[in-house]
């Protein structure tokens, strides 16, 4: 099968390519939890590019999250969640599997114009604004599946915000 991908320019990390594999035998039973653990691995490389601006007087805005999700598709509150709060910029991470307890980081004073970056490699998650990393934690009690979310989501009842965002990038490895 190594040697058919190779054919089509596919080429698994064991041939000096980047398409992780692993070898399985239902049959046999023998590979499955290897299987599954780059499952998760590869699911676990991710990475959301954006540059934004953001003018409100609302008290508080989200723009970035990562949304969680059980296996059996219920959502879950957002493992992180970055927002402007009186004009300066937080993080509000999730430090439990269950979602039940969240730390709050302030990552910027005085947010206009940014760009932030949140990667996700190898349980390993990192947010840099305009370039500099103010987040970085290990997420390995995180297990669900993710996705990103992006957007103009106010978090009160009152005030006006407006997000532009001038580039939107996300990447799955």
């Amino acid at each position: 099968i190594k040697r058919e991908l190779a054919k089509i320019e596919l080429l698994v990390e064991s041939m000096g390519g980047t398409v992780p594999s692993v070898e399985v035998s239902a049959k046999d039973k023998k590979g499955i939890d290897e299987l599954l653990e780059m499952i998760l691995l590869v699911a676990d490389m991710q990475d959301l590019t954006a540059d934004l601006e953001v003018e409100t007087n609302a008290p508080q805005v989200t723009l970035l999250q990562i949304h969680g999700i059980w296996p059996n598709g219920e959502s879950v509150k957002p493992l992180l969640r970055l927002a402007v709060m009186e004009g300066d910029l937080y993080a509000w991470l999730k430090v439990d599997k269950n979602g039940d307890h969240t730390d709050k980081i302030k990552l910027a004073n005085s947010v206009g114009r940014f760009t932030a970056e949140i990667k996700v490699v190898d349980y390993r998650l990192t947010v840099k604004i305009n370039g500099k990393v103010e987040l970085d934690k290990n997420v390995k009690y995180w297990t669900h599946y993710n996705y990103f979310k992006a957007g103009n989501y106010p978090q009160a009842t009152k005030g006006i915000s407006e997000v532009k965002f001038y580039r939107l990038e996300v990447k799955h490895q």
